[in-house]
């Protein structure tokens, strides 16, 4: 798979294309769930109001599905100029860019199950707890510790740019989390 995803864009972007659009509509549904599914038990403390429309809704799914693109003007350049730096600079990108869709994928996907999880098993909650928007950056960062770990294990086993890049964006997204409790 890997030579495939180096060897032609079309692979990488199709796969970066779904998951960009998997993340728009998992990330609105999730939403909706978590609203209607968990308001009864806990109370998120929100850090900005998001805006909806036409215009709003069309610059998110431009900004979602642009790193599809941005990998294959990279692809590009490096074909055309046969520099190997471009070429393991687009492997590192369409590894940092598919680990990160699929990880907020999951997480999505992990929200609906807990949401369906306390609609059928609501009798077992009693309370309401309030999370605080720091509370939920760092437990969010615990939650991609262990995704990390096991990529940087591939990552040693299999050292390419590809799977540098899979491992790398477990990282990033743990870290602007742990940095963000910090504001």
């Amino acid at each position: 798979m890997e030579s495939v995803l180096i060897e032609d864009p079309r692979a990488g972007f199709l796969i970066l294309f779904i998951l960009c659009l998997a993340d728009l509509i998992l990330r609105k549904r999730a939403g909706k769930q978590k609203a209607s599914a968990r308001s009864e038990f806990f109370e998120y403390e929100v850090s900005i109001a998001r805006e909806t429309g036409i215009v709003t809704n069309f610059a998110l799914i431009l900004l979602k599905i642009s790193p599809a693109f941005l990998i294959a003007l990279i692809w590009a350049l490096g074909r055309a100029s046969k520099a190997p730096a471009f070429i393991s600079l687009y492997a590192g990108i369409v590894g940092f860019s598919i680990s990160l869709y699929l990880i907020m994928n999951l997480r999505h996907i992990g929200s609906l199950m807990i949401d369906a999880l306390i609609k059928r098993r609501s009798d077992d909650l009693s309370g309401k707890l309030a999370i605080k928007k720091r509370f939920s950056l760092g437990q969010s960062a615990i939650q991609i510790f262990p995704i990390f770990v096991i990529l940087v294990f591939a990552a040693l086993l299999r050292p390419s740019p590809l799977f540098i890049g899979l491992a790398l964006a477990p990282a990033a997204l743990a870290a602007r989390y742990l940095l963000l409790t910090k504001s």
